[in-house]
Formats: C-alpha cells, structure tokens, sequence
C-alpha cells in the first residue's frame, strides 16, 4: 500500500513539473547539408524618391517665339546703327543687315522696297527699304530698320519684295543707272533750252536786218551809195545768219543726245518691270 502511495506521488511530481517548465526535454532536430556554396545579393534596394511639384510652363507658339526674335534684332540693330540721312540707298544697306541677321536665326525674310507715305505709288516713287519676317506660315511682319521697331503700317506690307540681297542689289543698280539717266536728260534738257534761248535772242537780232534788207534792198538800184549800204546790210545779215546756223547745229547735236539717252532709259524701264513683275 505504501508502494502504490510513493508512486502516485512521484508521478505527480513528474506531472506538476512538466506542467511548470521546471524540466527541459532536448529534442534533436536533423541537420541539413547544404547543397551549394551560398551566393550574396548584389541588388540594391530601390530608394524611395519623392517627385518635386512641377508647375507647368505655358506653351508659346512658333509666331510668338519668332516675333519675340525678330523684335530683339531689330531693337539691337538700331541701338548700334546711325540712319543718316532719307535715302534709298542708305536704308537699303541696313535692310541688307537686318535681312541677313534674321535669316541667320532660321527666319525666313524678304526685303521690301516701296513709298510708306503713298500706297497708291509706282515704283517711279518709291524711296525706301526694310525687312518682312516670315513669322509663321505665311504670317508676316514688317522690320523697320531705320527706327528699330515693327510695324503693323498696310503701307510696309505693299510694294516689291527681294528674296535675297543679290535680286536686291540688281535692282538697286537699275534704280542707280535710271536715277542717273534721268538726272542726264534732264541736264541735255536744260541745255537744250538755255541754247535755244540764245537760238531766240539771235533770231531777234536777225529778224529786223532780214525785213530791212528785203523793204530797202529788193531788187535793183543804180545809186552807188544805195548798193554799198545794201551789201554792207547783207553782210551783217549772212554774218547773223552764220549765228543762227551754229546754234541750229547745236540744238540739233542737242537733240540727237536726249533721243539716244532717251532709249536707254527705255531700256533701263523695261529691265526694271521685267524684274519688278
């Protein structure tokens, strides 16, 4: 009997102590053999970036972009220019300078000759250049490159336009021989009238010798002193009229010269309409 209580004991010694922790059971667990050499990562870890706030840019269009260009040469080109006097000749240089700094930027441009005080002109009377840029398709807008500025002026938006300095040049030498051609008939024509004064005053001289010869002097006399007075009349009177005849001879030379510079200028108009059309 004590044997069963001395049991019942020890095995609720055993009980309370596994129940309590106060025993350890080791429990062997089964080794593993690798079965190759462990690699390492490389990989690096993504960070985590935070994105700034962008504020968006307005758009500007290729017109805006070009306009905004064309009016900086423009400006800069007048800061450093001198415009010296109201010339065809002289703002057509600084078109020339104006055209190539806009074409230099990728802008397609036109020189342009005209009257911007007359819109009803012809080329006779045109005086001044500047510069159109293409800023856009088929948007243009006129540089005035004598005052640094742009303009909306219709009169800067009629007259003839030069794809490039060398059509340009060729006109602006057809103006200088026709400027010139006129400028020379004018002179031959200014001549031609001061001599044919001087044709008219002799005439004046003339005429009464011619009547006072033909009434005194007509036909035949037998008065010795009658006859002398007419031949010395007649002498003055052929002397006047080697006078007259010189200046006829002048006035003719005169003549033949406007006649030829005449047809050059003809022709000078006729290359300057062919270009011009």
């Amino acid at each position: 009997m004590k044997r069963k209580i001395l049991a019942m004991i020890v095995a609720l010694t055993v009980l309370l102590s596994i129940l309590c922790g106060c025993i350890d059971y080791e429990v062997e667990t089964p080794v593993s053999t690798p079965t190759s050499t462990p690699t390492l990562s490389t990989s690096t870890p993504t960070p985590t970036l935070t994105m700034p706030t962008l504020t968006p840019t307005p758009m500007i269009t290729e017109e805006e972009k070009n306009t905004e260009i064309v009016i900086g040469i423009v400006e800069a080109y007048y800061k450093t220019h001198t415009y010296s006097k109201y010339d065809l000749f002289v703002c057509a240089d600084m078109a020339i300078d104006v055209w190539n700094m806009v074409e230099t930027q990728g802008i397609n441009a036109e020189i342009a000759v005209g009257n911007v005080d007359n819109s009803n002109a012809d080329w006779t009377e045109y005086y001044h250049a500047w510069v159109l840029a293409e800023v856009s398709l088929d948007t243009w807008l006129a540089l005035e490159a004598t005052g640094g500025y742009v303009t909306y002026d219709e009169n800067y938006y009629r007259g003839y336009f030069f794809k490039n300095p060398r059509a340009f040049k060729e006109y602006l030498e057809l103006m200088k021989e026709y400027n010139a051609q006129i400028d020379r008939i004018k002179e031959l024509q200014v001549e031609y009238s001061d001599t044919y004064n001087e044709w008219v005053k002799e005439y004046n001289y003339y005429k009464p010798l011619s009547d006072d010869y033909n009434s005194n002097c007509a036909g035949t006399t037998s008065d010795p002193s009658k006859v002398q007075e007419c031949m010395n009349k007649n002498a003055k009177l052929n002397q006047q009229k080697v006078v007259l005849s010189k200046i006829n001879g002048e006035l003719e030379q005169i003549s033949d010269t406007i006649n030829e510079e005449n047809k050059r200028l003809t022709e000078i108009t006729n290359e300057l309409n062919e270009l011009l059309t």
